[in-house]
């Protein structure tokens, strides 16, 4: 939105366009600014997108703009590109791994050891990833080994079982909002 005002343009740019979104969550916030996604996957992964998106008819020749992270998976448009399609991808947001100690935060290190966290989430691959890399893959193993571990989704929960860590808790709707409610779920149950 920011670039089409940047442009001097509005939404009527985009009359011809169709729009698809990985989820409810990125649904949602398209419609804030008045633009509504004509397809969303009924299942919230790269995967489920190519399927919804060659279940509405042949991709040759169709041109694709695929805003994505710097770290995402190459799923969608390999898939797309693969069966024809033209795939323009673009970086729109870049993940960066933060500083484990900032003075003044707590030691997180410690509180796993100490087991004072209950709950670790994941929300990415890349989450996992940077987790191992800022503790290191043995010790990430060994502090997560006693701690309830919840992935958003089944691609977030192998990059787990890959880093030997084990998922606990993991929604049947891959979103942040499905995920704080499954680990509600999962602390509510009688022990």
């Amino acid at each position: 939105m920011a670039r089409l005002a940047a442009a001097s343009l509005d939404l009527r740019a985009l009359k011809n366009t169709k729009v698809c979104a990985v989820g409810t969550a990125t649904g949602a916030r398209l419609a804030s600014a008045g633009l509504r996604a004509d397809l969303i996957p009924r299942e919230f992964r790269a995967e489920s997108v190519v399927q919804a998106l060659l279940a509405e008819g042949d991709v040759r020749g169709v041109r694709f703009l695929l805003p994505r992270a710097d770290i995402g998976r190459e799923v969608i448009a390999d898939e797309l590109r693969a069966r024809g399609a033209d795939v323009q991808e673009v970086v729109a947001y870049r993940t960066v791994v933060a500083e484990l100690e900032r003075d003044g935060e707590p030691d997180i290190y410690r509180m796993l050891l100490d087991g004072k966290i209950d709950v670790v989430t994941f929300t990415s691959p890349s989450a996992v990833r940077h987790f191992v890399r800022v503790f290191g893959a043995d010790a990430s193993a060994d502090l997560l080994g006693s701690t309830v571990v919840a992935s958003i989704g089944p691609v977030t929960a192998e990059a787990a079982t890959q880093q030997q860590i084990k998922t606990t808790v993991m929604p049947k709707e891959y979103t942040t909002a499905a995920l704080a409610q499954a680990i509600v779920e999962y602390f509510s149950e009688p022990v």
